[in-house]
């Protein structure tokens, strides 16, 4: 509980996000099949906060690749992520190639603007799928004790 106190009120920006990458490393690890989790992977052109490799006998999974990716926003809530933000996360998933990765989750517990979730729905008719996750989300997967079954709905979600 208190990665979910820090993640939303820590007084230091640096603080608030590595409690939230620590708060979905354990909502995205508790998911069956979903064991294989690297934080923080930098290489020389990018940085991404969690992926996760998807070794799920649940056909839904399996669909999405090999490889799930997961980015953190702890912004405050003047500034929610946009499109630039959106084609940012996109273009990582893309470098990964689409046999392996198309599926990200988009952690942000202020929201997204409209721009990041219009283009959630776009790219979703192209085989990729981006699923923003605000603080109801990250509270109902938290509290839940079938968090693959909570993340299904919202992936169908964007799907639709």
């Amino acid at each position: 509980m208190s990665e979910w106190n820090d993640a939303r009120g820590a007084p230091d920006r640096q603080r608030r996000g590595e409690a939230l990458e620590s708060l979905c490393a354990r909502i995205f690890g508790s998911v069956s099949g979903w064991s294989k989790l690297t934080r923080r992977v930098r290489t020389e052109t990018e940085e991404i906060d969690l992926a996760v490799v998807n070794e799920s006998s649940d056909e839904f999974w399996r669909r999405f690749g090999t490889l799930i990716l997961v980015e953190c926003k702890n912004w405050d809530a003047a500034r929610r992520p946009g499109r630039t933000e959106f084609d940012s996360f996109y273009a990582k998933l893309a470098r990964r190639g689409e046999k392996d990765c198309r599926l990200g989750f988009f952690v942000s517990l202020r929201g997204v603007a409209r721009t990041f979730s219009m283009e959630t729905k776009r790219i979703a008719k192209e085989g990729a799928v981006i699923v923003p996750l605000d603080e109801q989300d990250v509270w109902a997967l938290m509290r839940s004790s079938a968090p693959s079954d909570l993340l299904k709905d919202r992936v169908v979600k964007v799907m639709l």
